[in-house]
């Protein structure tokens, strides 16, 4: 089975809030997961729609597969870094302000097509039947002639 991969790195999102729209988008059709995605109210179906778009336009160019033979095999929603920034309180005290960055990876299947095999041709044999007379013999109207 093939398989078409895509990588969006660097989003300044966190991870823990976009595998929440992940969770929701597993084991549906490509299609339907598109639809929730692009309905979706939240910052992180964007970035997820962005990178299974991708996935797609790879497979169409790369392999030159069509959209209906696509399935949607993973998405993995992975750390990328964190930056610290001071946040400054009452009385000098310093907290830290961790913002969190993501990486998407979204894996889509090929599905084969079915091979069929061609079907046989049989040749179809004449079909006579035994009651009638096909024509008849030589015998026969020599002996109708002859009770006249």
């Amino acid at each position: 089975m093939q398989t078409v991969l895509s990588h969006l790195r660097n989003i300044r999102h966190s991870p823990f809030k976009m595998r929440v729209m992940s969770t929701l988008v597993k084991d549906k059709p490509l299609d339907e997961a598109r639809e929730l995605l692009r309905v979706s109210p939240k910052k992180s179906a964007q970035y997820l729609l962005k990178a299974v778009n991708s996935a797609v336009a790879n497979a169409k160019s790369n392999l030159g597969v069509k959209e209906d033979r696509l399935v949607l095999g993973e998405i993995q929603i992975n750390e990328g870094r964190r930056i610290r920034k001071p946040n400054y309180r009452a009385r000098g005290q310093v907290d830290t302000i961790r913002s969190r960055y993501s990486h998407i990876r979204v894996v889509l299947n090929v599905i084969e097509e079915p091979k069929v095999a061609p079907k046989k041709q049989v040749k179809a044999k004449p079909v006579v039947e035994k009651d009638k007379e096909v024509a008849p013999s030589k015998e026969k109207k020599q002996a109708k002639g002859e009770n006249k």
